[in-house]
């Protein structure tokens, strides 16, 4: 259990949900500073350990799980475990359609590039035809 972690994400709940240190403290059935303590970075002087005696309180005062302080998530409990797996197969549908869908744009715009390189070829071979044309008129012109 790493308490350092443990302690900024105490810190930070508290903070985000706009508890003060002495209101905190007083839920809990303790000193403010022993709070201020239990927030303070193990290598600052004063600091106190997180204990598992604390540590229920602390997570129902700061509206979370124990699970969540310790770890920084929340965990995926079993019974969650068909939904996300359902999230997942809605994700996996959703990215094979996406992926149909780009293959088929891909596909119709490689047959345009062709039918124009097609067009393309035909109109050199028209001006072609013209500039004979062109060249046939002139020499018979001056003929």
């Amino acid at each position: 259990m790493d308490d350092s972690a443990i302690k900024a994400r105490i810190k930070a709940r508290r903070e985000a949900l706009d508890i003060p240190q002495e209101k905190m403290a007083d839920r809990l059935g303790i000193a403010r500073n022993t709070l201020a303590n239990i927030e303070k970075p193990l290598d600052k002087k004063g600091s106190t350990r997180i204990t598992n005696v604390h540590l229920p309180d602390i997570a129902r005062e700061l509206l979370t799980s124990e699970e969540e302080l310790i770890l920084g998530f929340m965990p995926c409990h079993p019974a969650d475990k068909n939904t996300l797996e359902e999230a997942r197969e809605g994700y996996l549908a959703r990215e094979k359609s996406i992926k149909d869908d780009y293959e088929d744009r891909l596909a119709a715009s490689r047959e345009l590039i062709d039918a124009l390189k097609n067009n393309i070829v035909d109109l050199k071979k028209l001006l072609d035809e013209k500039e004979q044309q062109i060249a046939q008129l002139k020499k018979r012109r001056k003929s």
